[in-house]
């Protein structure tokens, strides 16, 4: 199958662990997100972010799969 005229076995990822970007100034917004989303999905890399500068600067440096933004 074809999908924007790449192949999609193609764009199978090479690896199973996925990159959430946690943004929120409270850090204990983010622990807290961190512990409920490890307890449903094991292979997760968690990145932090207190605020959108931050976060933009993470998302240029990073590949990120989810951004979960207060």
């Amino acid at each position: 199958m074809k999908i924007n005229g790449h192949d999609r076995a193609g764009m199978v990822r090479k690896y199973s662990m996925y990159t959430i970007l946690i943004v929120d100034d409270m850090p204990v917004n983010r622990k807290l997100m961190k512990k409920v989303l490890h307890d449903v999905v094991r292979d997760i890399r968690f990145m932090e972010a207190e605020d959108g500068y931050q976060a933009l600067n993470c998302l240029l440096q990073h590949d990120i799969d989810l951004v979960i933004l207060d």
